[in-house]
């Protein structure tokens, strides 16, 4: 409930600016989430960029599932990053 309320406060907000932000930014908001609610939680992000227009969704996560339902990864190692497309191999 309280990412979605989050989420409504940026829409309604990047909505009504006049230089509106193109990214949603999320960082471990899966943290607190139990597994069965990941894909519902992924699948609000969706709509959440789909009804703000928004270019983009960048989510930091842990979560392998949650990762594993993003259209692209962004892995890190020792401060290089590597762009992962799918099919993800664990």
């Amino acid at each position: 409930v309280d990412e979605a309320l989050r989420a409504a406060i940026g829409l309604f907000h990047n909505l009504r600016n006049g230089s509106p932000c193109r990214t949603v930014f999320r960082d471990e908001s899966t943290a607190p989430l139990v597994e069965d609610a990941i894909p519902a939680y992924i699948n609000m992000l969706r709509k959440v960029q789909q009804i703000g227009g928004y270019v983009q969704t960048l989510l930091i996560t842990h979560s392998t599932l949650a990762a594993s339902m993003c259209d692209a990864q962004i892995h890190v190692v020792q401060g290089v990053p590597t762009i992962i497309l799918p099919p993800y191999v664990w």
